[in-house]
């Protein structure tokens, strides 16, 4: 079992009165088997200390907070909260603070499960709190493209599930996730549902008084602990900082989350990743193609017989068209010159003739729609609608061209891609992306100077000693600033789990030993599949490693009786891991995705296999841009980056593993670097302190404390 680390940071005030360790009693009362974990007692004390904090005469204080699986992360982080919005006592008006995760699965467990729970257990000692969850617009059906009768196959049947009562009653919520109506989540659900993109807003929808999302938002912004995802909370951050203007000065609106007090973010790993998704942005040929002719029908249903014949509408649309072209040779040149597609200041300054027409046609015909009438015959709060969303998503495109223009190469890195393919109709197209190199500068600035924040997971720290810390902090813009603490593992890893590498003998999976790696991959994998009796999750790192190892590996295990799913087939995700947990001798053929917030207790998953280190692509724009600036800054990329990132990802592999007390099994990383390269013997260093072998004959020794049946050959 893992031990308590002493909480590093500066000096707190003392702890209020209530106390999650003041409670204990109550929730052994409450849940059977219940047993006191000073991990979780220690978690919970430095979390409330962080979050009552004066701040009248301190600056927001930040905890990194490292918890093993186990440690009951969630509940002492909302026992803390919810004792902290009640710190200042009835006469004082309670605080509201924001609970983020990174999945939906984790947001789930929030919401469905510990905050109901918590609510009824602690109003038998008289602490009353008021939660609410919060999702982003995005998972809630839009009204007003509904009313623009989207070509989906069970239209009429979902107008029906959603519609008033017999009283005129909204009882239907519109999350996705309570729709039973059939609707293809991949094709369908973007066209009855609105993104933050297109969403004109409140005062702009003359849907907004029956809205779904906007109804869901309203009930959160009283609730004093609010349960939401990173994506709701760095959008509304974003939004705030807008309204704050150009210099920042102005008063910044929290249009989403409504004022806060403090932030709990669960699975913060995870923070650089959202963040850098939710500060970027893409511009797609398709998508601006669609938007123009979007704009021209919704111009030719407004204009009159003379109008249309003047033609002003169709030479404007036909401008977008003929500018969008403009870009599509030069991007094609650029992307046969730099495989990575770098849109740079070069490539900027030689095309912007073609980013500004870009950039005056779309105004031009977006201006077109602000003017236009709308016909005294038509379905005017429709119409509307309509028109506000094209108008929407219309500026959207107006200030990404700019920032892409206009981006310090320093701060932004611009690069091009094709999507699409041949076969399709349309062929295939161009699109720019853009992302942040960094976000810790704008996390430091946004949140952590105006907010006590509580950063927590079971993997946060990159590596072993005083300074374990350091890759996470300085990525997420807490160096030096943020207090930590690893509380350990309530797990005995020694007793429960098994590390197995391949010995540095093993052919290297790169430059000429890769083959030889291959085939013993694949028959290692087999091996260790067959000595755990299935119930095995294998993860690569890229989706042609996966599909080959599906097609040679799996069909042997299916020639043996083992049940094979293979992630991107005619399942998703969610089926896979419900099918993989029914399955006790199943075996999962999946990506990165799967490495976290997937949850596989028991003897469901008793074996996970990594085939690899999982390096970076060293053409991606967003890690080359970052390792360049680590560079720049007199850094060394591949041991402040690159080896720490690794070591993160593959630490999640223990938490698939490694559940609760009762769970065991063996993570099997099938990179003989491990053992040959300094790096490598570092990153075993860091991993949690299970046995480790490179003898497969330790792992088949390991398995045989199963008492589990093997499935009959086919």
């Amino acid at each position: 079992m893992s031990s308590i680390t002493t909480f590093k940071g500066p000096s707190m005030p003392s702890a209020p009165p209530a106390t999650f360790l003041s409670l204990q009693e109550l929730f052994a009362r409450h849940l059977p088997g219940y047993r006191r974990r000073p991990q979780q007692e220690h978690l919970a004390q430095a979390i409330e200390l962080t979050l009552t904090q004066d701040l009248t005469a301190h600056e927001p204080m930040h905890l990194l907070a490292e918890a093993g699986t186990g440690t009951g992360k969630s509940y002492a982080a909302l026992v803390a909260a919810i004792l902290a919005s009640r710190a200042g006592g009835e006469d004082v008006p309670r605080k509201r603070f924001v609970v983020a995760t990174a999945t939906n699965a984790l947001l789930t467990q929030y919401t469905k499960k510990d905050l109901p729970w918590l609510e009824e257990v602690l109003a038998e000692v008289g602490i009353d709190f008021t939660w609410a969850p919060l999702k982003g617009i995005g998972n809630f059906i839009c009204l007003a493209k509904m009313a623009d009768s989207p070509k989906i196959e069970n239209l009429q049947a979902l107008r029906e599930e959603i519609a008033p009562d017999e009283n005129g009653q909204l009882t239907h919520t519109g999350d996705r996730d309570d729709v039973t109506t059939p609707v293809d989540q991949r094709r369908e659900w973007p066209l009855v549902s609105a993104s933050s993109d297109e969403c004109p807003g409140r005062g702009k929808c003359g849907f907004a008084e029956q809205c779904f999302g906007l109804r869901h938002k309203d009930a959160a912004m009283g609730a004093d602990i609010v349960a939401t995802n990173m994506a709701v909370l760095l959008t509304d951050t974003k939004i705030a900082r807008e309204t704050a203007g150009d210099d920042g000065e102005g008063p910044r609106i929290h249009v989403l989350l409504g004022e806060y007090d403090g932030l709990i973010i669960d699975e913060a790993h995870e923070l650089e990743d959202q963040a850098t998704s939710h500060l970027g942005f893409d511009i797609k040929q398709g998508g601006l193609l669609k938007w123009a002719d979007q704009a021209m029908s919704f111009l030719a249903v407004h204009e009159d017989v003379d109008e249309q014949r003047a033609g002003k509408s169709f030479d404007a649309h036909q401008d977008v068209v003929n500018a969008i072209e403009a870009l599509t040779q030069p991007i094609a040149d650029q992307l046969e010159h730099d495989q990575t597609g770098a849109i740079d200041a070069d490539f900027i300054g030689y095309h912007a003739d073609r980013f500004v027409a870009l950039w005056m046609a779309l105004e031009v015909l977006r201006q077109r729609v602000v003017k236009r009438k709308i016909a005294d015959s038509s379905d005017q709060e429709r119409e509307e609608a309509i028109r506000n969303r094209i108008i929407t998503v219309g500026r959207n495109f107006l200030a990404n061209i700019k920032a892409v223009m206009l981006a310090d190469p320093n701060e932004m890195v611009r690069w091009a891609e094709m999507y699409g393919n041949e076969r399709m109709t349309i062929g295939k197209r161009w699109m720019i992306k853009a992302a942040p190199i960094g976000v810790g500068p704008y996390l430091r600035e946004e949140l952590w100077s105006r907010y006590p924040a509580v950063l927590m997971s079971a993997t946060l720290s990159a590596g072993t000693g005083e300074r374990r810390f350091d890759y996470i902090a300085r990525r997420l813009g807490l160096k030096d600033t943020a207090a930590t603490l690893d509380v350990g593992s309530p797990f005995n890893y020694r007793a429960q789990a098994l590390t197995f590498h391949p010995a540095a003998d093993v052919p290297a999976p790169a430059g000429e030993t890769r083959g030889e790696w291959e085939t013993w991959v694949a028959a290692a994998t087999l091996a260790l599949v067959r000595a755990a009796g299935g119930g095995a999750l294998l993860l690569y790192t890229s989706r042609k490693a996966m599909t080959e190892a599906y097609n040679v590996v799996g069909g042997q295990l299916r020639a043996d009786g083992y049940a094979t799913f293979v992630q991107g087939g005619d399942m998703s995700v969610k089926e896979m891991a419900e099918r993989f947990r029914a399955d006790e001798h199943s075996v999962l053929f999946g990506l990165r995705s799967f490495m976290t917030g997937m949850d596989f207790p028991g003897n469901t998953c008793r074996l996970v296999v990594v085939d690899k280190l999982p390096f970076a692509v060293p053409s991606d724009p967003i890690h080359k841009a970052r390792s360049e600036a680590i560079e720049r800054q007199g850094g060394n990329a591949f041991a402040d980056l690159v080896v720490p990132s690794m070591t993160l990802t593959l630490l999640q592999a223990y938490g698939r593993l490694i559940r609760s007390v009762g769970d065991s099994g063996v993570v099997a990383l099938m990179d003989p670097r491990l053992a040959s390269k300094g790096y490598g013997r570092g990153i075993v260093k860091a991993l949690p302190p299970a046995p480790v072998t490179t003898a497969l004959g330790d792992v088949v020794g390991f398995y045989k404390g199963f008492q589990v049946e093997l499935p009959a050959a086919a």
